[in-house]
């Protein structure tokens, strides 16, 4: 990604994110993921711990599809992968008893809602690679963003979805 941006401010501070895997400042940090052969996406996480609970605040996404034909929708298509992967970062957790999943509906299996999205920007960066596309590239950046951004906060790695931080 030639033209990603070398930092971002969210307000309370800056995270400089140079071209590698992860970098963690305070309750931020970063992730990078590959998806379609030269297309990148990077995903910085401002990430508020309280207690057990985790809140996704912000996400700034740079993503490099190549000649993005459609911007608007790039956006689009990555704000929503966002989510996904944040439900299943946050939220998605199947249990099983007497080898039957006991979440059978979405009233006793959550996922992330209006309520607890996060703010989401998305840079859409043309770096001149060929098209490519965008509906998978959001996705799997922002858990590993996450999971940083928690570790940054509490100095625990936590290496299963969801996320479930331990008692104090």
């Amino acid at each position: 990604m030639i033209n990603f941006p070398r930092h971002v401010d969210f307000g309370a501070g800056v995270a400089t994110t140079p071209a590698i895997c992860a970098i963690i400042v305070h309750h931020y940090a970063a992730a990078t993921c590959t998806g379609f052969p030269g297309h990148v996406a990077r995903h910085l996480a401002d990430v508020e711990i309280s207690g057990r609970d985790i809140r996704v605040r912000r996400v700034f996404a740079a993503v490099d599809c190549g000649f993005a034909i459609d911007p608007p929708n790039v956006v689009a298509q990555t704000r929503s992968a966002i989510n996904f992967g944040l439900s299943a970062a946050l939220f998605g957790r199947l249990d099983i008893e007497d080898g039957r999943v006991v979440q059978k509906n979405f009233d006793t299996y959550p996922v992330l809602t209006l309520d607890n999205a996060p703010d989401i920007l998305v840079d859409v960066v043309d770096s001149g690679a060929n098209i490519g596309g965008v509906g998978e590239i959001g996705t799997p950046g922002i858990a590993p963003a996450v999971g940083n951004a928690i570790y940054a906060a509490t100095g625990t790695r936590l290496r299963a979805l969801p996320f479930d931080l331990p008692d104090a």
